[in-house]
């Protein structure tokens, strides 16, 4: 059942989801805490990809609980770290940091357990404001330095490319285009198309900013031909966005106005996906108190009727 979640936690993540929950049933029924741990905080990851914040929280913290129960400090640090993911996710920043900060106080010697802690209170601090950048900026770099001394490339790129926003967002696109060109150098020598689409489009991002809208151009319509492949939607949306941007920076309306229109349709099916699955599920949950109603019932009458048969 976890393999069955994990195959699917791309391509269909209300099957994942599904799959993860039996998985849920079945090792609280044995008593599995360890397995069902790892059930919990998969759904929960499952359920944050698809925006449900709110309900991985949830499943996060009932994850901690029984982590803590059994004393796992593996487990109390991983589910500290996605608590920390998802309150930054819903803008709780201050929830966020304090998980965050906890995840690192007991993350003892494990260095990727350590940078993935930075790299995520790099992200709450700068998205909590300003006046946290140059905080956001020390830990990342003190990520990135762990990173790059035991020579993880997947985590040196992601890291390399959270500096370049910062530094974009302060101004310095020189040092911003250096980052990003170190994130998409590695991203393409990992074949992580999807990566690389992000790094494509945020570096089309600082060429607009820098007034530059041709060079935009080049870098966006690489990204949109993988985020239109792999119909990745976070991916799709920050696309469309920047080259609406692009192309009304060149006077290029009908273009600008098409690729509004694509993100506004796009949102509006998002939308109407997440209304559509609510309803199912709350759906589910009447069928589910239904049974759970009639299975009572049924037992009441199965016990009158054998108190008559003992009379």
């Amino acid at each position: 059942l976890l393999q069955l979640s994990n195959l699917y936690s791309d391509s269909s993540k209300t099957i994942a989801t599904q799959y993860a929950n039996k998985g849920i049933t079945i090792d609280y029924k044995l008593q599995d805490t360890l397995s069902q741990i790892e059930f919990l905080l998969m759904a929960a990851e499952i359920e944050s990809n698809d925006g449900q914040n709110e309900k991985a929280i949830s499943k996060i913290i009932s994850a901690l609980e029984l982590s803590e129960t059994i004393g796992s400090t593996k487990y109390i640090v991983a589910s500290h770290l996605k608590l920390g993911q998802c309150y930054t996710l819903i803008g709780q920043f201050e929830l966020a940091i304090n998980y965050l900060n906890k995840a690192l106080n007991i993350a003892q010697k494990n260095k990727i357990n350590i940078i993935e802690i930075f790299n995520a209170l790099g992200n709450a601090l700068s998205k909590s404001g300003v006046n946290k950048r140059n905080e956001a900026e020390n830990h990342y770099l003190r990520g990135l330095s762990l990173a790059e001394e035991i020579n993880n490339q997947a985590l040196i790129s992601k890291l390399s490319n959270n500096i370049a926003n910062i530094y974009l967002a302060q101004g310095n696109t020189n040092k911003s285009l250096i980052y990003y060109q170190k994130a998409l150098d590695i991203a393409v020598a990992l074949q992580d198309e999807v990566s690389e689409a992000f790094y494509n489009n945020n570096i089309g991002a600082l060429y607009l900013k820098n007034k530059e809208p041709e060079k935009a151009e080049r870098y966006q319509l690489k990204a949109l031909a993988v985020a239109e492949k792999t119909k990745e939607h976070t991916l799709l949306i920050n696309v469309y966005t920047q080259l609406s941007k692009t192309y009304e920076k060149q006077n290029k309306y009908v273009k600008a106005y098409n690729y509004k229109s694509k993100l506004l349709e796009l949102i509006e099916k998002l939308n109407s996906e997440n209304s559509v699955r609510q309803i199912a599920e709350m759906q589910a949950k009447y069928e589910s108190l239904n049974r759970q109603k009639e299975i009572s019932e049924l037992q009441m009458k199965q016990k009158h009727n054998e108190s008559l048969l003992s009379n």
